[in-house]
């Protein structure tokens, strides 16, 4: 029988079997694979409400979205006196619905899929982060009252600014309802938005969302109009801009510049569908892709005059610390307050000019350079030719050191063989001195560029029991950093091997057990390195777990002077310095 027979009764057979069962089995896996990933649509300023939704749900049968975010004044298209059926509870809210900006009077915040988050702050959806900024919102969640003044709205900033920089998250998404200044830099006239290309000129954007975006380094920065406050929205609000990607200064991923137009405006994309992976769910290779054509970051100029990162609080004066993750170090009066989680809160302008770090520089404001007006010298208990030994503040125990070179170096590569040689006699003689009281020393540091730059490289000194096996200490940096942070290690025999595998410019985290084996982690994304890794093992490998954080075990003054003078006399008979 001929091949031409079987196929006709093939296809009259099992065609309409396939179309009819199989089929919709594997569209339905297919739809429940896009509703597993964190789907989002976003909507531009001054939104109309029944007709922002209406389209929506249209759009949620076929498209399965996890959530719509409205940027700007929610209320209804058919005029003010006309409640909106979706806010007065009338018909249900189709999916979850984040609303940043103003809505109107009378709308019940309680509705099933309705989030009403203000004007500024820190959110997650599902495990998307999000930071938001609606600089010319009202004050408070009516459409009737007054714009906030530009007083408040430095205070806003001010807030939210401290609120991230306490997070010291991974951002996914940043929303704000004004363009960055600059955000147009490093790219050609003809890449600009459609209503800017003839005229070259930038909209007039706002320094505090520059800084922002700084800050966050955000894989997603969604904005609706160029307009700051006070000011009436320009053209290029009605035009939808989505700007080539752009490098962030510190962090390995790109950001995705994205302006909406208001709701119908003629011939323009109003409504923005994507699926946004999260960044705690990429590998970092994925995160550290570059597209084609990616620019540097525009906001390089902006950041070269001042340190983009200061944090202010205008209304009381506060102490401004200095600390690694593990410990803090000197102090300086300012209009700051510390940062929590940060590996230092140093920072200086050559660091934003010039990131390689070559040569040594002299920095005047560096708390680790011991000829700084501001370092701690109640803390010092060791002074050689090339590096000096400290108390930090917050110690994770009493005899937890610092090792710090005199020469401001930011990068290992920098050292002098003579610094090298006097780092290994300090760690020498701090073996001998643990040995005394039954101790080992587990030695780490980490060459990472933190939202700060690179800051004065240092070395971290724990004492742990003499009773506590490398192995021991070795499983439980494995078993944090892998069930916590998906972290992993390369094992090595000793210090020497490490150059082997770090090159000028690698990031990396390395401990150095007492038997000389190094743990070494290549650190291919800043931003999603753990600030208190090292602390947060050692505090566990101690038995203290409540110490990890350093701020739980700082002492006063007094304290700390009598705490440094009990480990120099201690440790006197160690002090090579001395002899």
């Amino acid at each position: 029988v001929s091949r031409a027979f079987f196929l006709p009764l093939f296809l009259s057979l099992f065609l309409p079997l396939f179309l009819s069962f199989f089929l919709p089995l594997f569209l339905s896996f297919f739809c429940c694979l896009l509703s597993l990933s964190c789907s989002l649509v976003s909507c531009g300023s001054d939104v109309k409400c029944d007709r922002l939704l209406g389209r929506v749900a249209k759009l949620n049968k076929s498209g399965s979205f996890e959530a719509l975010f409205c940027i700007g004044s929610l209320h209804s298209g058919d005029g003010e006196s006309t409640q909106s059926s979706f806010l007065s509870g009338d018909s249900p809210l189709p999916i979850a619905t984040y609303v940043f900006g103003a809505v109107p009077d009378g709308v019940d915040a309680s509705l099933e899929n309705l989030h009403l988050l203000g004007t500024y702050g820190f959110t997650t959806v599902g495990k998307l982060s999000v930071v938001y900024y609606i600089e010319s919102s009202v004050p408070n969640q009516s459409v009737s009252g007054e714009k906030r003044t530009r007083d408040q709205t430095d205070e806003d900033f001010s807030s939210l600014e401290a609120l991230v920089k306490s997070k010291d998250l991974p951002c996914d998404i940043l929303i704000t309802s004004s363009w960055p200044a600059g955000v147009l830099n490093n790219i050609q006239r003809k890449d600009y938005p459609a209503d800017q290309k003839d005229t070259g000129n930038s909209p007039t954007g706002s320094s505090n969302v520059t800084k922002l975006n700084q800050i966050c380094q955000p894989r997603y920065h969604f904005v609706t109009n160029s307009r700051t406050p006070g000011e009436t929205a320009p053209a290029s609000s009605q035009v939808y801009f989505e700007r080539i990607p752009f490098k962030h200064m510190s962090a390995s991923h790109v950001c995705r510049f994205i302006s909406i137009p208001e709701i119908d405006t003629k011939g323009q994309k109003w409504l923005y569908a994507s699926n946004i992976t999260p960044i705690e769910e990429m590998k970092e290779e994925q995160l550290a892709q570059i597209p084609p054509h990616t620019t540097e970051s525009p906001f390089v100029v902006n950041s070269a005059p001042e340190p983009a990162l200061k944090k202010f609080k205008p209304e009381e004066p506060a102490t401004l610390k200095v600390h690694s993750s593990y410990g803090a170090f000197g102090s300086l009066s300012g209009g700051g307050e510390e940062n929590e989680d940060s590996w230092s809160h140093h920072r200086y302008n050559h660091e934003y000019r010039d990131g390689r770090n070559s040569k040594p520089k002299k920095i005047d404001r560096c708390w680790f350079c011991i000829d700084s007006d501001d370092v701690a010298e109640h803390l010092i208990a060791s002074i050689g030719d090339e590096c000096y030994l400290a108390l930090p503040k917050g110690g994770l125990v009493p005899d937890h050191l610092l090792i710090i070179p005199l020469d401001h170096i930011t990068n290992p590569y920098d050292l002098k063989k003579e610094t090298f040689a006097e780092i290994a006699r300090y760690k020498q003689s701090l073996g001998e001195y643990g040995k005394k009281s039954g101790k080992n020393f587990v030695f780490f540091e980490r060459n990472v560029r933190t939202q700060y730059g690179m800051v004065h490289y240092l070395i971290q000194c724990v004492p742990v029991p003499e009773s506590t096996s490398s192995e021991e200490i070795q499983r439980k940096f494995e078993e944090i950093s892998r069930v916590q942070y998906q972290i992993s290690y390369q094992v090595l025999s000793n210090r020497d091997e490490i150059r082997s595998h770090v090159k000028k410019n690698t990031q990396y985290f390395v401990a150095e057990l007492p038997d000389k084996r190094c743990l070494l982690h290549l650190v291919k994304n800043s931003r999603r390195h753990p600030l208190q890794l090292g602390r947060e093992v050692l505090a566990e490998v101690i038995g203290h777990p409540e110490r990890k954080n350093w701020k739980e075990c700082e002492l006063n003054q007094q304290e700390e002077i009598k705490l440094a003078a009990q480990f120099k006399g201690a440790y006197k008979p160690y002090d090579f310095t001395l002899a």
